[in-house]
């Protein structure tokens, strides 16, 4: 960092703040020093900025003279809380810094060897980019597991990264496609025979990555008072200051997920969001675009359940933090991730009915009949907006469920690929041009409302020609007060539509398996132990052999 007299820099936001409530808090660091090399002279400031209130405390402002020695200035720091400090640099001549870090005197409380687990699945370009930001940076990771799930020989490509799989740092696994649930349990897997091994980070392979990040999480596990799991944030990779998620929670009432990030604090440039970052979230999980963890706790809580995708980070999250261990949002740490609109497939649903259904057998989450409103009013959210295609895909995640843990073992990359095909999504890209139709809701109450328009669909067709009525996706709802018939409804988010007709054979068609199922699970048998020996090693060394 080198300027002119008058130039000054201010750190602040995720990556820029340092969140001094967290290490307080979570980590054996009591005392904090800035340690510099510095030519020139320099006015430094340091703010406390207390969440959320934005109640700001001056705690070190001095004036620093250096012909190119090392200087430290003490910070002080306060009882835990959650804040964060904001670093002004203002050159008062011309100067220049040759680095400039926090800094700490207090030894850290454990040694981190970072093993790395990639799954990729035909993704060459990304988890290139993620390997090379990796292993040409010095971020001192101690290994590097790419479980790929695609095309066989993929290491081949990587010529320009041979010295690293010389050293056996970066190592590769071809195997079946097993999923992301698949891929990362054989990480986990791989890590249990490595000795030198001491924790795991997951990673998707359509992230973006800043090396700065690893650095940072070696750093703050190295700290960690108590042997707590580390959650990245999630940017949004095509609106990269958008947060997307902390972390989140399981909703304690029906088999859903809440995202914990503030909808008015989710641009990181804006100063509320820094805020609302400094504040102690607690998160029953964190997706595993960027998740570490202790191997000890793979010893002890098992590996993850073979879910293939969608839920498999939810379910071993929240077994972790059941079991007592807490996973902590550390804020510093993100990457960038395709945003989960630009994926939305009917087929989606498959698996969030079945593997949410499955982690309430395996932890004994809400109960059977309360189960029994979420899926009923589910399935009749897409009915009555004619989208056979979700409700298809619930009855199937159902009826999946309904085998039992028999379904997990037998489900293979090619059932995956059959399902996508059959249930694909048939977005179009918006025409330009259309005028939105706006549709006030029903004031006829819920209950009453979705069975007389059940009935309608069952009995009566409906005529399904003419220009499809356009409307929102915000709007298309089972409760609004008319259901035009054909309907284009678009997503103003992805910029595409998707039309919707009424079909009376489908609705019956739809009705008739999903109830068929409804009865297969309220006589059901719950068996917990089945699904836990499906986390055992024995289990997975077969499995993924």
């Amino acid at each position: 960092m080198a300027g002119v007299a008058g130039q000054y820099a201010t750190f602040d936001g995720i990556f820029g703040a340092f969140f001094d409530g967290y290490w307080r808090r979570f980590t054996n660091v009591d005392d904090l020093a800035l340690v510099l090399d510095l030519t020139g002279c320099i006015e430094i400031t340091v703010d406390r900025v207390a969440s959320p209130s934005g109640q700001t405390f001056r705690i070190v402002h001095t004036v620093l003279q250096g012909a190119g020695e090392r200087l430290v200035v003490p910070v002080p720091m306060d009882a835990p809380g959650e804040t964060r400090l904001v670093l002004t640099v203002r050159l008062i001549d011309d100067s220049k810094i040759g680095s400039l870090a926090w800094a700490t005197f207090v030894p850290p409380a454990r040694r981190v060897a970072l093993t790395a687990v990639i799954c990729t699945f035909n993704r060459e370009r990304d988890v290139t980019a993620t390997l090379e930001e990796l292993l040409q940076k010095n971020t001192g990771i101690h290994r590097v597991l790419v479980v790929n799930q695609g095309e066989a020989g993929l290491s081949s490509h990587w010529e320009h990264l041979r010295s690293a799989r010389d050293a056996g740092i970066l190592h590769v696994v071809d195997q079946l496609n097993l999923g992301g649930a698949g891929g990362f349990g054989r990480g986990m897997l791989e890590s249990l025979s490595d000795e030198h091994c001491s924790h795991l980070l997951l990673m998707d392979d359509d992230i973006d990555l800043d090396a700065s990040s690893i650095e940072r999480l070696i750093t703050a596990l190295s700290y960690l008072k108590s042997d707590h799991a580390i959650g990245g944030a999630m940017l949004d990779r095509n609106s990269r200051t958008r947060l997307f998620s902390v972390g989140d929670v399981l909703d304690h009432r029906k088999p859903e997920i809440r995202n914990l990030v503030d909808p008015d604090a989710n641009d990181i440039t804006d100063e509320a969001t820094s805020r609302y970052l400094a504040r102690h979230h607690q998160p029953d999980f964190n997706g595993w675009w960027f998740f570490a963890f202790s191997k000890d706790h793979v010893r002890r809580v098992g590996l993850p359940l073979p879910l293939f995708i969608r839920g498999d980070d939810v379910e071993y999250g929240y077994r972790l933090t059941v079991t007592g261990t807490r996973t902590v949002a550390w804020p510093g740490l993100a990457v960038w991730h395709e945003p989960f609109h630009t994926k939305r497939q009917p087929w989606h649903y498959f698996y969030d009915r079945r593997n949410s259904l499955f982690l309430c057998e395996a932890h004994g989450r809400l109960g059977r009949f309360r189960l029994l409103g979420s899926l009923i009013t589910g399935f009749l959210n897409h009915l009555l907006r004619f989208d056979y295609d979700r409700a298809r895909c619930i009855t199937l995640g159902l009826r999946a469920f309904n085998d039992g843990s028999e379904n997990l073992k037998r489900w293979s990359g090619s059932d995956h690929m059959r399902l996508a095909r059959t249930f694909g999504s048939r977005e179009l890209p918006i025409t330009e041009g259309v005028e939105l139709r706006l549709v006030a809701a029903s004031r006829m109450p819920t209950l009453p409302l979705f069975l007389a328009r059940l009935v309608k669909d069952l009995l009566w067709s409906r005529s399904s020609g003419g220009i499809p009525a356009a409307m929102s996706a915000r709007y298309w709802r089972p409760v609004v007060q008319h259901r035009p018939s054909p309907v284009s409804v678009h997503y103003e988010d992805s910029g595409t539509r998707v039309e919707f007709r009424h079909s009376r054979h489908c609705t019956r068609a739809c009705c008739l398996a999903f109830a068929r199922e409804m009865l297969r699970f309220l006589i059901r048998p719950w068996r917990p132990a089945s699904l836990k020996a499906l986390t055992h090693r024995d289990f997975w060394s077969c499995y993924t052999s």
